[in-house]
């Protein structure tokens, strides 16, 4: 018999337990100003486990927005908290410095971001580093090649097995943009912008690339994300969520800020 089912049949109150993903948002890639690739963004940090609710208390929800892309080093995700636990955003990727392209921003969990590739005599081989992802750092760039993102961290906490925190894929001028990697947006190319970490995945933006006459975009980051899967459901929600049923559990997904009170 399990412990529940013998609190039950005693008469006492089942606990209310939570199992989380809380995920801060993904920093942008970095936008290259000259000839060259840029690295991308780190993804968020991933925090999963589990904690027991108090019965009639509020908890307040902030969900981190993705880091936006700016002229120069892209910008840091927005940290996310809940259950007063806090996930930190990714930074964002550099521009390239010199001859080499640029570094890959680290991640929310402090992965490294990878390095880009040095070139003194072929500006189109300047690829960008990628950014790191939640589970592992960011990949280096190598010839004609930018690095692919970071590894993010797999939940299945609503039922279907997804990568969050995924590093964005670093940037490369003429050859071939690094890949993002669990919600990490691709590296871009002289000919398109670098891919937006996808929301609520918290993962990083694309690098840009450029050449001496196209003007390319790196991605922003994606926002993060806080989901509860509780065994018993709540009295109360507010704000940006959404509840589903899994099996006895339901789920409250938060894509924005909010509230819940059991």
């Amino acid at each position: 018999m399990s412990g529940i089912q013998q609190m039950l049949m005693a008469g006492a109150s089942v606990p209310i337990i939570a199992a989380y993903l809380i995920v801060g948002g993904g920093g942008a890639g970095g936008d290259e100003p000259t000839n060259g690739g840029s690295g991308g963004g780190g993804g968020g940090e991933v925090l999963l486990g589990s904690q027991e609710l108090v019965k009639g208390q509020t908890y307040t929800i902030t969900v981190g927005a993705g880091g936006t892309r700016t002229s120069g080093t892209g910008n840091t995700g927005g940290s996310s908290s809940a259950l007063g636990l806090t996930a930190n955003g990714g930074l964002g990727g550099a521009e390239m410095a010199g001859t080499r392209g640029g570094r890959g921003g680290n991640s929310g969990n402090g992965n490294a971001g990878g390095y880009g590739l040095n070139s003194s005599s072929d500006p189109k081989s300047r690829a960008g580093g990628a950014g790191a992802g939640a589970g592992a750092n960011g990949g280096n760039a190598y010839t004609k090649h930018g690095g692919n993102g970071g590894a993010g961290i797999q939940s299945d906490i609503t039922g279907t097995m997804l990568g969050y925190g995924g590093g964005g894929g670093g940037g490369e001028q003429q050859y071939t943009p690094g890949s993002g990697a669990d919600g990490g947006g691709n590296g871009g190319r002289y000919s398109y912008n670098g891919g937006n970490g996808l929301a609520n995945r918290g993962g990083g933006g694309g690098g840009a690339a450029k050449n001496i006459s196209a003007d390319r975009l790196p991605g922003n980051g994606g926002s993060g994300v806080v989901i509860l899967r509780v065994n018993k459901p709540a009295a109360s929600t507010s704000g940006s969520v959404t509840v589903t049923t899994d099996g006895a559990f339901t789920i409250y997904k938060f894509t924005g800020n909010g509230s819940i009170t059991f």
